[in-house]
């Protein structure tokens, strides 16, 4: 992504921000779904979308498997949809 801003490219001198997002660690992951102490789920979320939990709710419009047994719901509904 910062190619497109940088040198000779395009786009170089139209951006008003750069904003570098980090992942967060597995612990503070964890923090965001709807049982933090459920570590079977935040095993499996993390394993599907890693450290973005916090801006994928988003993408998700904030439906997180609430327990282990959701999961399998969630990743066909959220994850694999279109």
């Amino acid at each position: 992504m910062r190619a497109l801003t940088a040198g000779q490219a395009p786009l170089r001198g139209r951006t008003g921000l750069e904003l570098l997002m980090h992942p967060d660690d597995f612990r503070k992951a964890t923090e965001h779904l709807p049982s933090p102490e459920d570590l079977p789920l935040a095993i499996f979320v993390y394993s599907v979308i890693g450290g973005v939990v916090g801006y994928a709710t988003y993408m998700t419009n904030f439906d997180l498997p609430s327990e282990s047994s959701d999961f399998d719901r969630w990743v066909a509904e959220r994850v694999l949809s279109p």
